[in-house]
């Protein structure tokens, strides 16, 4: 996306609001209007962010929208200052937690039902470390792709990036491989 899709962006009493211009390309096909409003802690640490969709968001120093947003994300944060649950809530107020319990153990998409977060073999996302890397994430699978070997735990490889983020992922057991390239899909060895 190019500097010419963003209409303004200005500092607000609680963070930044950015709009995103109307008449700039919008995928799939046609024109969109999106407006960012994002907040940080005390500390600079990012505590929520949000965004609205529709023709009449207002400028980027203008109040905020007041309906719900489409997406809203809230992070909280140890003493640490290390990111402990992050919650997405929809324009419904349907929340999912990912909550990072250890640096080997995270619950993804996990649901709070007041008392405790969901833990299924779903939302559990273990992580495997050799010499204090993260080399893994296993992964049960319902449903495989590329293989038909659905119910099957997997040790997913992931080769990060120089920024830390994983740009590659290869299943051990299938040699399939996914990289973080538009339209690629996952591919299996020969």
């Amino acid at each position: 996306m190019s500097s010419a899709s963003w209409l303004a962006s200005a500092p607000t009493p609680c963070g930044l609001s950015v709009v995103r211009n109307a008449n700039a390309p919008c995928l799939p096909a046609g024109s969109c209007s999106q407006r960012f409003a994002y907040e940080w802690d005390e500390v600079g640490r990012l505590a929520r962010a949000r965004r609205w969709d529709g023709a009449t968001l207002g400028a980027a120093q203008d109040a905020l929208p007041a309906g719900a947003a489409i997406a809203e994300l809230r992070c909280a944060y140890d003493g640490s200052g290390q990111r402990v649950v992050k919650t997405a809530i929809d324009a419904q107020a349907n929340q999912l937690h990912t909550v990072y319990v250890f640096g080997s153990l995270e619950l993804r998409r996990a649901r709070f039902d007041g008392e405790d977060y969901e833990r299924t073999s779903l939302t559990e996302s273990p992580y495997l470390f050799a010499h204090g890397v993260r080399l893994a994430r296993l992964y049960w699978a319902a449903n495989d792709v590329p293989t038909l070997s659905s119910g099957n735990l997997h040790v997913l490889l992931e080769l990060p990036d120089r920024l830390g983020s994983s740009a590659f992922v290869v299943d051990r057991a299938t040699g399939g491989a996914r990289g973080d390239l538009p339209g690629e899909n996952w591919t299996t060895r020969c």
